[in-house]
C-alpha cells in the first residue's frame, strides 16, 4: 500500500475531506465515501475485514467501548450559572501613566480559581 501519511498531513486532509462526507479507514488510512462502519462503536470505518482486524489488534480494541459510550456532560441549572459570573469579585484599578495625562484601567480577577491562584490580570483599557 501507500506509505503512511505524516500526522499533520493526515489531519489537514481529514479536515477538508470530512466536510465532503469522506471516511477514513482505521486500518490503512485510505479515504473513501464507501467504508464499512464498526458495528461496536459506530465511529470507526474500515475498507474491509482485513483492515478491521489490523486496526483491532493495533489499537481499536482498547477504545471501541469508549467510543461507543454516549458522551457525558455536566449539567448546571440556570440559577447556578447566574450565581457564578466570571467577573464576580473583580476589581478595576485605574493607573495613571507616568509622564503623560493618560490613564489605563486594569481588571483583576480574584485568585480563587485553581488555574490562576494568584489572580488574573484581564485586560488594559486606555482612557
Amino acid at each position: 500500500g501507500a506509505p503512511p501519511l505524516e500526522p499533520d498531513t493526515l489531519a489537514r486532509r481529514r479536515g477538508v475531506e470530512a466536510l465532503r462526507g469522506w471516511k477514513y479507514c482505521l486500518g490503512c488510512h485510505a479515504s473513501s465515501q464507501t467504508m464499512k462502519r464498526c458495528g461496536g462503536c459506530k465511529a470507526a470505518y474500515f475498507c474491509g475485514p482485513e483492515c478491521q482486524q489490523k486496526a483491532w489488534k493495533r489499537a481499536h480494541k482498547q477504545c471501541c467501548d469508549e467510543w461507543a459510550a454516549p458522551p457525558t456532560f455536566e449539567v448546571a441549572d440556570h440559577a447556578s450559572i447566574a450565581s457564578h459570573h466570571p467577573l464576580d469579585g473583580a476589581r478595576v484599578v485605574s493607573l495613571p501613566r507616568v509622564g503623560t495625562a493618560e490613564v489605563a484601567q486594569v481588571v483583576y480577577l480574584p485568585g480563587d480559581d485553581s488555574a490562576y491562584p494568584g489572580g488574573l490580570r484581564l485586560g488594559i483599557r486606555m482612557l
